[in-house]
């Protein structure tokens, strides 16, 4: 029994100095490969360029490659195509004849308006189609439901932009234009003049016609990391109830340990960018392919104020209750810079006969 110890004991000394070795060498490995990503990463953002992806300006490596997808705005898929104004216009014929012939069969489809862009300076065609019937029921009640299919599609300086939306109205024709009459042409890295909306080669500046959704991905590598990617996706928070905090701790409580195992919170904090107040959570997965991701999240919520509050945020403000006929004093859009006081909305509808010959504007102040 004491020939063991002694054995052990002896085995116990040699090892404890190999496994400190061990700890060193992989340590000082570590310690190497930690510099040369630094030092890489040092090289990659000593030259930086800006480009503009939806509502964010964003630095990328001088040599990275940059494209975007998933272009939308108020519910249109945005395409642009890069080709001669002659091709352009063979396109639109192509696509006209394609759009008849589907509707030859006599069922529901084919053209129900071809027109020319509604937008001045643009040269486009317009083309409403694909009709489509049915019904809902509502109860016993049988209700009648419509939708066509509506393209607008533009041709500015060498590029093609279209704007197209899939089961919508008939209306949705004249809000394509509105918007393709606020696209201006920009370079492939140029910085807009105007706050917008960038897509590829071009920007929706502001004032915008009144939307509710922008939705656009950005995409970038570098020629010489094959192994890295990076994506980021830009669109509105969807009007969720819980904020991103709550959402992302409701769904660890239901994840696997498992799951939980192989991801790292890096960050779960509120933070303030640009003076807007949001949160963000930041995470590192490891994926089954033993590949590694990460996940950056940053979500704020608008804020609500009223006529005469102070503005929390430099922005267009847009009263919703103008239309034809009603006017807004001041305008119906108007810049308005932090801190400034919110308007109070004034409509100036019509004036009647009586009105005008007595020169009495008519008006109607807005409350909260």
């Amino acid at each position: 029994m004491f020939s063991l110890k002694r054995t052990y004991a002896g085995w116990k000394k040699r090892l404890l100095p190999a496994v400190l070795l061990a700890f060193v060498g992989i340590w000082g490995v570590d310690c190497h490969y930690r510099a040369r990503d630094m030092s890489e990463v040092e090289k990659m953002s000593a030259m930086m360029r800006t480009v503009c992806v939806g509502r964010f300006l964003i630095d990328v490596p001088a040599r990275a490659e940059v494209t975007l997808s998933r272009q939308m705005i108020s519910g249109f898929e945005v395409d642009t195509v890069e080709e001669s104004e002659s091709d352009f216009v063979k396109r639109m014929t192509a696509r006209e004849a394609d759009i008849a012939v589907s509707g030859a069969d006599g069922k529901q489809g084919g053209m129900v308006e071809a027109r020319d862009l509604r937008v001045p300076g643009m040269r486009g065609r317009t083309f409403i189609h694909g009709r489509s019937r049915g019904y809902l029921m509502e109860g016993e009640r049988r209700v009648p439901m419509e939708s066509v299919s509506v393209e607008s599609h533009a041709h500015l300086d060498g590029f093609s932009f279209s704007l197209s939306a899939k089961f919508t109205k008939e209306s949705s024709a004249a809000e394509a234009e509105a918007l393709l009459a606020r696209l201006q042409l920009r370079g492939e890295d140029e910085v807009p003049f105007a706050p917008g909306f960038c897509i590829w080669r071009g920007s929706f500046v502001e004032p915008l016609p009144t939307h509710k959704n922008e939705h656009i991905a950005m995409h970038m590598g570098l020629a010489n990391h094959p192994d890295l990617a990076v994506g980021l996706s830009s669109m509105p928070g969807g009007g969720a109830d819980a904020d991103l905090l709550a959402r992302v701790a409701e769904t660890d409580a239901a994840a696997s340990a498992d799951e939980l195992l192989r991801i790292t919170k890096l960050r779960e904090q509120t933070r303030v960018i640009n003076g807007i107040g949001g949160e963000e959570v930041l995470e590192k997965v490891r994926e089954l392919n033993f590949t590694t991701g990460y996940g950056f999240m940053w979500e704020a919520r608008g804020a609500t104020v009223g006529a005469g509050d102070q503005c929390p945020q430099s922005g267009w403000w847009r009263c919703s209750e103008s239309g034809p006929g009603v006017d807004v004093q001041g305008g119906a859009v108007q810049f308005i810079r932090q801190g400034e006081r919110m308007p109070q909305a004034l409509l100036l509808p019509r004036a009647t006969m009586w009105q005008k010959l007595r020169s009495v504007q008519p008006s109607v102040e807005l409350r909260d």
